[in-house]
């Protein structure tokens, strides 16, 4: 084959990259939408029952799951409360939310995405 031949192999290989930039452009638009949701901002569901999931998507769920996120945190240090992605509960409320994804978040939980805080962040 020529320079200018393509064979299949290669045109495969070139759409899966191409599919797989898309998707990881997609989440990441999703994550910079979902972080300017400012800390005031109400997180859209029931903060009384922070195991209360019935508002959420199908996809919600399983972002929340991609994410790996757990109740209480097994990493020493690391839970939400000192997560930059936390968002604290209104008061009277029991639960807060996150910038990544939506429903509730305990503030011992613990994900894949933790960021800590830096000084500035108070």
């Amino acid at each position: 084959m020529d320079s200018k031949s393509y064979s299949r192999r290669g045109f495969i290989g070139k759409c899966a990259g191409v599919a797989m930039s898309i998707g990881v452009i997609g989440v990441i638009l999703n994550s910079c939408s979902n972080a300017n949701n400012d800390k005031g901002e109400s997180t859209g569901f029931n903060s009384e029952n922070c195991d209360d999931y019935s508002g959420l998507s199908a996809s919600d769920l399983e972002r929340r799951k991609m994410l790996n996120y757990v109740d209480i945190s097994t990493v020493p240090g690391n839970h939400c409360e000192n997560c930059a992605n936390y968002l604290p509960p209104k008061p009277g409320e029991k639960c807060g939310g996150c910038a990544l994804f939506k429903g509730p978040v305990r503030s011992t939980g613990y994900c894949t995405q933790y960021a800590p805080k830096s000084q500035n962040d108070g």
